[in-house]
């Protein structure tokens, strides 16, 4: 599989992962996955985790958000706690990490495009997100309230809950 083919048929992706590279190119997963490790090698594809890459700035056509990196690395998640916070204005500083709820385990994952964290919730709490866009890219995030929660460790029932007499 030659470069120029592999571009032509998954260049207007934003990000792929292996099964979309093996079912767009028709080559087996096994070729496919080698040839992948050539071009991150090369500097041509950006590993973000196993099995999920984007093009780098040279070869990418599609616009890349480390916001809709950050829904597509752990799935569900939506951003969320101090990153939503400083999105929406009311924290006054930038926050480094994105920082996503997921009802999956609590993960970690670092790469070129940013560091994300993903904090697990319970399916009850896993609520309060709306898709939002930052230069025509677009990813979910927590609105205000939402993240506010998540990001003191309220959760919803014990704050709402009547007091005890």
């Amino acid at each position: 599989m030659k470069w120029h083919s592999f571009l032509q048929a998954l260049g207007d992706l934003p990000l792929f992962d292996l099964a979309t590279a093996v079912q767009l190119t028709g080559e087996t997963r096994s070729r496919v996955t080698a040839q992948l490790s050539r071009w991150m090698r090369a500097g041509k594809l950006i590993p973000l985790r196993r099995g999920l890459y984007a093009f780098s700035d040279v070869y990418r056509k599609a616009g890349l958000s480390p916001a809709q990196v950050a829904n597509e690395m752990y799935r569900p998640s939506y951003l969320s706690c101090l990153w939503a916070l400083s999105f929406y204005g009311l924290v006054p500083d930038a926050v480094p990490t994105y920082q996503s709820v997921t009802t999956r385990v609590t993960r970690r994952f670092a790469n070129r495009i940013g560091n994300f964290t993903y904090s697990s919730l319970k399916r009850s709490l896993f609520w309060g997100a709306a898709t939002r866009t930052i230069e025509g890219v677009a990813f979910a995030v927590a609105e205000p309230e939402s993240a506010f929660f998540a990001a003191t460790g309220f959760s919803t029932a014990a704050f709402f809950a009547p007091p005890a007499l």
